[in-house]
Formats: structure tokens, sequence, C-alpha cells
């Protein structure tokens, strides 16, 4: 179903399959299923990250060498397979990147800008209707970032939950967390759990949640900044893209915006739902998990960190990070392992046995199936609670699931 289209999108898209002038991609991709003469939007093939990663870029580029302004790159850290995607001139981009706030200078701390797509990120902020002015941090040395931050007075960050969380004590140490107004978030899933969290780290900050991919290369989904309620619902900007379709939950993107390389019916991995609310006569939506990062499925189940987040804030104690390990024993059992880092003090057995006990008997694997009715099931050979002075698995992205698939 559409959840956005522009006005004459059948008409841009069909102009961009018969152009084979620098590339014949979509033309062969589409001949080859049927749909060269007759030209029906909903019966084109989706296009997969797979099919650009293994289709080398050349033949994927749809203009010429000279008319690329820059490549994108992504490594490929929750697919498994790198991509480089090519980048043409765009006019303009459609984004506001102060979101509505009165900010004048983000500090940049999160990866896709400091890395692939600093150049387009800054003429995004020169041409809005209202200016900013960034300062680009350093990802790997925070405390550099924070030092930064007060030497050129930032209003705002631009960051992954994850590096937010771990920025905060060094913007403490070097800063003054209170100066900071706006914290735009993208590349995670954000929880209400985060959110309290960075509620808490950030006391001034409106939170703004936001959506994009390195195969789009810029912003198209964000929430509007608050500082009083949990920003779920993503709302569309404007013009940045094409269409945008919910096919089985998943988000589908056609973005033609960039000239070097347009995506027709793309298939983002990234789970969203409908929202009840709206406006403008656009839904909204509710993202629920990023493949690969935040949800895995084994066994016939699907494990979402944010089903996880919700269970643990039945918990009476707080954490400062946990993740959730699934082993695979064979094909149809696993053993589960809960990795917790802990704000409190005290009898440390028992606080394991209190988060083992409440999650075997709360969390849910599919539907009504518990974590207690799987052990007995015999899904789940195996389920322990061990604190751990930091989680196994890290890395810039959250990862509250992760999957060990041992028989591979």
């Amino acid at each position: 179903m559409f959840v956005y289209r522009q006005d004459n999108l059948e008409e841009t898209v069909h102009d961009v399959v018969r152009n084979t002038a620098w590339s014949d991609f979509y033309y062969k991709k589409y001949h080859l299923s049927g749909q060269s003469e007759s030209f029906d939007f909903f019966q084109l093939p989706y296009l997969l990250r797979d099919e650009l990663a293994t289709t080398p870029l050349r033949e994927r580029t749809y203009c010429e060498p000279r008319a690329i302004r820059f490549f994108g790159f992504s490594s490929g850290t929750t697919t498994g397979t790198p991509l480089i995607s090519a980048f043409g001139e765009i006019s303009s981009y459609h984004v506001e990147p102060s979101l509505g706030m009165d900010i004048k200078r983000p500090l940049i701390v999160y990866p896709p800008l400091n890395k692939n797509f600093g150049a387009s990120f800054i003429q995004q902020c020169r041409e809005a209707r209202r200016p900013v002015s960034p300062v680009f941090g350093n990802i790997e040395q925070l405390a550099n970032s924070a030092v930064l931050a007060g030497m050129t007075d930032c209003d705002s960050v631009y960051a992954t939950p994850t590096i937010a969380l771990r920025l905060a004590p060094y913007l403490q140490q070097y800063y003054d967390t209170n100066k900071i107004q706006l914290l735009a978030l993208a590349s995670e899933t954000v929880t209400p759990y985060i959110w309290r969290q960075l509620r808490t780290l950030y006391p001034q900050a409106s939170i703004s949640n936001l959506y994009a991919s390195s195969e789009i290369g810029q912003f198209i989904l964000y929430t509007k900044p608050s500082r009083d309620v949990f920003p779920e619902h993503f709302i569309v900007m404007p013009h940045t893209v094409a269409a945008l379709e919910l096919i089985d939950d998943e988000l589908v993107v056609t973005y033609l915006t960039n000239p070097a390389f347009p995506l027709i019916r793309y298939k983002t991995g990234d789970s969203f739902k409908l929202s009840e609310q709206g406006e403008n006569g656009i839904p909204h939506l509710i993202m629920v998990g990023r493949e690969g990062v935040d949800t895995i499925k084994v066994g016939g189940f699907e494990l979402r960190g944010r089903d996880i987040d919700e269970c643990v804030e039945g918990l009476p104690q707080s954490f400062r990070d946990y993740q959730l390990h699934v082993y695979e024993v064979n094909e149809s059992q696993y053993r589960v392992e809960f990795e917790y880092v802990s704000k409190t003090e005290g009898d440390k057995s028992m606080q394991a046995i209190l988060i083992r006990s409440h999650l075997v008997n709360h969390f849910k694997l599919s539907g009504a199936l518990s974590f207690e009715a799987a052990i007995v099931k015999g899904i789940l050979t195996d389920f322990t609670v061990s604190e751990v002075a930091a989680v196994s698995v890290q890395g810039q992205k959250r990862r509250v699931v992760v999957f060990h698939n041992n028989l591979a």
C-alpha cells in the first residue's frame, strides 16, 4: 500500500526505465519480468540490497563519470555485504536540519555524516530556510568532540542513540549538556527505555528520531522534536521521495532525486506499522525494528529489541546496557543468555534470579509463547542470566538481540 506518493509518479518512473544512455540496469530488470512494454508500477519487481551489491557499480550508474559528485559506502555491518552507491548533483534535498527549532550549530557525531555524506549535509544546512552551521566531531574520540562542542558553542547534536549515550559524560565534563537544545537521532530504533535515558542525560533537549539509509543518502522521515512525549510517529519529509510503500510491514522506497542511480521500489529491510495519526492526508509511521540489528528471526519466531526493552521496564532495577544472545543448538532448538550491565549495588545472585524469573514469565517469543512455554516445549534448551562489565557485542549501532548461528 502507498503511504506517500508524488504526482506523475508512473510517468517519472517510466522515464527512468527507458533511459539506457548510461545504464540499462532497470530496462533489463523489467524486460526479464515482462514489464518493459506494459507499465504497471505495482507489478514492478522489488529492488533488493543484495541485487545492488552483486551488480558492478558501472552497470548501475545512470550518468557519465564526470557527473558523479561523490560516492557513499556502506560496510554491510548488518547484512555482511559492502555496498557502494554513486550520487550525482542534487539541486535541493528538501530537508530542514534544524527540524523547525531555533538552533544554529549542531555537533555531528553521526557516522554516515562524518564519513560519506558530510558534503551533501553541508549543502542541506546552507540551502535550508533556517540555515545552520554544522560542527563535525570525532566519532572515535568523543572526548575531543565534547571539547570541540564547547569551543564552538554547539546547541544541538546529531548522533546515533548509542553514541549520544556515550557522548553525554564527556559533554558534562568538558561542556554543558544543558546547552543542548536538540538531539537528532538516527540509525537505531529508539525505544521508550532509551528515550528516558537520553532525557535524563540531556535535560533541556528536544529529541527527534530521523530515518535515512546509505542507499538513499539523505533523511526522509522524522519525528517532531519533543521533550515531553516519546517521539515515535514518523512523518514524511515532503518532496524527499517519490513514493513510500508498506509491503508486509517493510518500508519500500522509490527515490528518484539522485540522477546517478534512482531507486525504484527499494526494499529497505526496516519494519514499520501505520499509526492512527496523520496530517495533511499522509499517515504517520511507527518503526518496529531494523532487520539484523534489533530484530532476529529464528525457528519460526521473531525477537525484537523493542519488546525486550518493554519487558525489562517491568524490573525494579535499571541497567546501563543489556543484550539477549540466542545460540543455535540445532535446527529447532536454541540456548539463550541475557547479559546485563547493572547500575545498582547489592546481592548480585538475587538480582540475576529476579531477572531470569521475570523474563521467563513475561517475555514472549511469538504471540502468546512465553520463555517458560518455550522451555517446556523444548524450543529453548537453556536460559541463563549473567552480569557483565560490558556486553559482548560492541558497535556504533545498539544491538539488543544477537543471533549466533553455530550451524553455519
